[in-house]
């Protein structure tokens, strides 16, 4: 059998009640549409859910007469630009032919037994599809403009995106298209497949935030690779989390917002060596400018929690909400949703990809680069950490930071060292970098919560009981951080 083809789209998300206004568009952009389809796709798995598990999905698509079976492929996690292989023929009915040739991957990359009777409706996918075919830049593009329903058991959710596959040409084109007509209506980068939406209607709690999932890092992979995959990892958290956030600001949604960005800054700082061109620098700038957005709204949260005081606290809760209105004021604007664009665009495609300086870093295997990365920030955090306890509040602060990129790098590097005893070694680093991470963040918890809290309570004076008591628990956590720094210190490296 000869390989599947690769389909490879870009993703975009469009607000429900921007429809009409992004059908104008492309209107006004392109002219009339190629082609106008009503698609209802039925997916398929069994009860256990091993296609899915296994990175799998088996629709029935039915489009007019025709009835069409597709195997895809989902691979990992992407964020914007996917690139899947795919099986596609034409059936006879509404079920699943697994008579044909490729239905027997099902079976092989499942690792179950894939029959008719272990098979079962999960959800659908009810979609009115408008196309273009464009030609821009030298390629082919075919413009998909869906808008629809996902209906699961007792459960439905609205949907509207743009899907920009590409029928000829280079990926680089579908960025320019995508950013000719985001600059007209308000589009944002989307991480997820219809598939994994449907997945996510029926399993989980899709009002709910969401940590950021583990980045699978094959061995085999080249350090830009290596790159790629955790910078489209970090956009996909935070873009999983905006969607939320933007329904509603509660705290932990926000903190995740914001620890996506930081994780991402984290990324581009660890891959300093292979990032060093002026549009790597341009683009860091802009996404720490973005990630200070954050802030303000997240100190607040803290204090918040620490507040007993009604009085104070209904203070604090309205400014919470002045701030937060201002934060989703910032990142629904043209220039935040162009810069999510434009990361999605600059992993993919970037000018980094051609600089002659670091090639030589960017083809050698990502396990040699983890191994200096980790060596490189253990060494500083040993250096910067000793004598802990003596430090000021600001050096013990650059500890944190420090401590936190070390801590994010074990985070996207553990799965190149797989072997029992590096788990081992991983599961206790990881222990005790959080142990220490957590100590010196209540400490700087406090030290910014005391900062914010004289804007509001200028004249207030703690009592000495009060001063002393705040006096002794800092010294108990400092205590307890410099305990965890030299745990972390003398740890056995789960990368060597």
């Amino acid at each position: 059998m000869t390989g599947p083809p690769l389909e490879t789209e870009l993703k975009l998300d469009v607000d429900v009640q921007d429809g009409s206004t992004v059908y104008e568009s492309l209107i006004t952009s392109f002219g009339r549409p190629t082609a106008h389809h009503h698609l209802i796709s039925t997916y398929f798995d069994t009860t256990e859910d091993h296609l899915w598990h296994a990175g799998i999905t088996l629709r029935v698509r039915r489009d007019g007469r025709r009835r069409i079976q597709t195997i895809k492929v989902e691979g990992g996690k992407a964020a914007g630009l996917f690139s899947r292989p795919e099986w596609e023929c034409d059936i006879a009915g509404e079920t699943p032919d697994l008579d044909l040739p490729t239905a027997g991957l099902l079976t092989k990359l499942a690792d179950a037994e894939i029959t008719a009777d272990t098979l079962q409706q999960v959800f659908t996918t009810d979609i009115a599809r408008t196309i273009w075919l464009v030609d821009s830049e030298g390629a082919t593009i075919e413009i998909a403009d869906d808008d629809g329903t996902i209906t699961t058991k007792g459960r439905d959710e609205a949907i509207h995106e743009l899907e920009f596959e590409l029928k000829k040409g280079t990926c680089a084109a579908l960025f320019t298209l995508a950013a000719k007509i985001g600059a007209t209506v308000p589009l944002r980068i989307g991480v997820r497949s219809k598939a994994e939406r449907g997945q996510a209607l029926r399993t989980s709690d899709v009002s709910k935030a969401l940590e950021a999932e583990p980045i699978a890092l094959g061995k085999d992979l080249t350090t830009a690779a290596g790159f790629q995959a955790i910078a489209g990892g970090c956009i996909r958290h935070y873009r999983l989390n905006e969607g939320l956030l933007l329904e509603a600001t509660d705290s932990e949604t926000l903190h995740q917002c914001r620890v996506a960005l930081r994780r991402l800054r984290a990324a581009l700082t660890l891959f300093k060596p292979i990032l060093r061109d002026p549009e790597s620098i341009a683009l860091s700038d802009r996404l720490r400018t973005a990630a200070a957005l954050f802030g303000d709204a997240r100190n607040i949260d803290v204090l918040i929690d620490r507040i007993a005081d009604p009085k104070l606290l209904a203070t604090l809760t309205e400014r919470r909400k002045a701030i937060c209105a201002e934060l989703l004021s910032a990142i629904g604007a043209d220039n935040f949703r162009a810069l999510m664009l434009d990361l999605v665009r600059w992993t993919s495609v970037g000018c980094w990809l051609s600089e002659k300086d670091t090639a030589e870093k960017r083809h050698q295997p990502i396990t040699a680069f983890a191994g200096h990365v980790l060596d490189r920030y253990q060494r500083r955090l040993n250096r910067r950490g000793r004598h802990l306890a003596r430090l000021s509040d600001e050096n013990r602060h650059k500890i944190r930071i420090v401590g936190k990129k070390l801590g994010y790098a074990a985070d996207f590097f553990g799965t190149l060292f797989a072997g029992k005893k590096a788990r081992r070694r991983r599961q206790h680093f990881r222990q005790a970098i959080t142990a220490l991470q957590s100590e010196l963040g209540s400490l700087n918890d406090e030290t910014t919560g005391a900062e914010l809290l004289k804007h509001f309570t200028p004249l207030a004076v703690p009592s000495k009981a009060d001063a002393a008591l705040a006096a002794s628990s800092k010294n108990q956590s400092i205590s307890r951080a410099a305990d965890a720094y030299e745990m972390v210190k003398d740890i056995k490296r789960f990368w060597r």
